[in-house]
């Protein structure tokens, strides 16, 4: 028995995302998407920190499952698990898997693929079910639920054998957040039901708080700048010297002092979107790369 589990919010948006590319690619709003959990075990708590998709069949009239590609995701998780010096996934395990489309209860056959991944995959899987098509208006608890199976020894009352019989059982998680994750998850799930606020007020009120984040974030950067580990550090003043430098330019004298603070919380919300562009293009490339190595080593 699992006694916790964490989530970070980035694992419930990758599946959010996974479930809107296929309704899009697809044009139908009823599909189900599976996936893999990935994270870091520490006794009989839980970390679910990223995710992997699967290949899969599925029975478009019932949504239940038909098959699963295990081989995939063996090589999918060997990826992840590869000793490189820059891999920072290398100490993720499979935790267990998800599927996301009508609903909050497993389907008829997921206990069959549950015991499938276990014997396939990693033993005792947990299964996290995300419904993305019931309304959460007037909710307050994320529309996810989080499962284990449960073994229980039943005597058969007409041949007095005992028997194994398996069930899901519910498992509580908390959500792992940071203060900025808190504030993207609550803008994106935000439902904008009543037409006497404005949206454009309440997208503006959250973008103000990310940049005071933001700020936050600058001036403990700024003191930290200030300890003697890094003003008597002569290579990396040059490092930092050199970053800054690179920074365009784009302070004007004739700018009025209101113009310049407009000015820069846009500059701010410009740099914080290339971050995160550069960061899913600099994930993108090291799974490719290592996707690479893979092929290479097999063929050889």
């Amino acid at each position: 028995m699992t006694d916790k589990v964490e989530i970070v919010p980035a694992v419930l948006l990758n599946i959010s995302d996974h479930y809107t590319r296929e309704k899009v690619e697809k044009n139908n709003p009823k599909i189900r998407v599976l996936g893999g959990l990935l994270g870091q075990v520490d006794g009989r708590k839980l970390k679910i920190l990223q995710t992997i998709e699967f290949k899969y069949e599925i029975n478009q009239s019932n949504l239940q499952i038909q098959s699963i590609d295990f081989n995939f995701i063996k090589s999918r998780v060997d990826l992840f698990k590869q000793d490189l010096k820059e891999n920072l996934f290398k100490d993720y395990e499979f935790l267990g898997w998800y599927s996301a489309g009508v609903g909050q209860n497993p389907y008829p056959n997921d206990m069959k693929f549950q015991n499938q991944i276990s014997e396939n995959v990693s033993s005792n899987p947990i299964y996290l079910i995300m419904d993305t098509v019931t309304s959460m208006k007037g909710q307050t608890d994320l529309p996810v639920k989080l499962f284990e199976v449960k073994y229980e020894q039943v005597i058969a009352s007409d041949q007095h054998k005992k028997h194994t019989q398996e069930s899901f059982i519910e498992l509580n998680y908390d959500i792992l957040a940071s203060k900025a994750d808190t504030i993207t998850i609550e803008s994106a799930s935000k439902s904008y039901s009543s037409s006497a606020k404005s949206v454009f007020a309440e997208n503006l009120k959250n973008t103000v708080n990310a940049v005071k984040r933001f700020s936050e974030r600058i001036e403990g950067i700024i003191k930290l700048l200030d300890t003697p580990a890094v003003t008597q550090n002569p290579s990396l003043l040059l490092e930092l010297n050199q970053i800054l430098s690179s920074f365009p330019q784009q302070y004007h004298e004739t700018l009025d002092e209101k113009m310049l603070e407009h000015f820069s919380d846009a500059n701010i919300i410009s740099f914080l979107s290339a971050l995160a562009a550069a960061n899913r293009i600099i994930s993108n490339v090291s799974e490719h790369k290592s996707a690479f190595k893979q092929s290479k080593m097999n063929m050889l």
